[in-house]
């Protein structure tokens, strides 16, 4: 059964499907016609259905317009979950078939800034360590590191030194660009550490003023990452010997901190950035 309301009349029907083949009309259609019991069985109700009740209700427009809108985007519509589920399976294999970054992160920038605290051992007792460091494609950069034996309650000799100089790296850009790496991000991290330290040394001895003993160090170095990328914290591990200018103008040992062997711990951050280093001397092209 279904209404509509048109020229402020309701109008009612009931349909009912007649078989075709057999030509039969509804019944409700009987009625309307021949004036039989039901429907159209009483002339009043007759009269007020009459004629506007055989004929087809006027459909309102923007139904019809609506209706003809869905037959149109119909195939939109069911071609929309097809084409997204495509999209979705496409960018899941190109994820996974993209390769993984051999440099894990070291190439993202061309200078590597290096902040770090932790503690120095030598033979004349512990000190407290901090230290500042800039890399060079993580192949080659400076350092200076500062430390105190009194913040740490202790009383070494010497009590306090600065360090600066120069540290090398010669493992990382002759492995990545011969593809000698292993694919795993914290082994290969830890293996283009490797590096050797050169620098100068002031220390303060004890009852003397800050750098009024020079001398210089050589050591090695190596850090491990605490994550799978370039960025991010670092332990460090410095060691190697410190020896006086006295030592070194002499080669003789008259004194305990005219060679002392030193071996430093060190909890650090490492940031990579873009300071176009690389880029200098470059053309823009014409």
């Amino acid at each position: 059964p279904w209404m509509t309301r048109h020229d402020g009349v309701c109008w009612a029907f009931a349909r009912q499907t007649p078989s075709r083949a057999s030509g039969e009309r509804p019944a409700q259609a009987r009625s309307l016609v021949a004036g039989e019991p039901g429907w159209g069985g009483d002339p009043e109700r007759r009269r007020s259905f009459g004629e506007r009740g055989r004929r087809a209700p006027l459909e309102d427009p923007s139904r019809r317009g609506l209706r003809r809108l869905a037959r149109r985007t119909r195939g939109a519509r069911a071609l929309f979950p097809a084409l997204a589920s495509a999209l979705a399976l496409v960018a899941g294999a190109a994820r996974a078939q993209s390769p993984p970054d051999p440099s894990h992160g070291r190439v993202q920038g061309d200078l590597t800034l290096v902040v770090g605290a932790g503690v120095t051992v030598a033979e004349g007792g512990s000190r407290a360590e901090g230290e500042l460091r800039v890399r060079y494609l993580e192949s080659v950069g400076l350092f200076g590191a500062y430390e105190d034996g009194p913040l740490v309650g202790a009383s070494p000799d010497p009590r306090r030194a600065l360090v600066g100089g120069l540290e090398v790296r010669p493992l990382f850009l002759f492995r990545w660009l011969s593809g000698y790496e292993t694919g795993g991000a914290r082994l290969d991290l830890a293996i283009d550490s490797l590096g050797i330290e050169l620098g100068a040394v002031a220390a303060q001895p004890p009852g003397q003023a800050l750098a009024s003993l020079g001398g210089m160090q050589a050591g090695l170095a190596v850090e491990v990452p605490l994550v799978a990328d370039a960025t991010g914290p670092w332990l460090g591990l410095h060691g190697g010997l410190r020896w006086s200018e006295a030592a070194l103008a002499t080669g003789t040992l008259a004194r305990p901190d005219d060679r002392q062997a030193y071996l430093t711990l060190t909890l650090a951050w490492h940031q990579l950035v873009i300071a176009h280093v690389v880029d200098v001397g470059d053309e823009a092209p014409r």
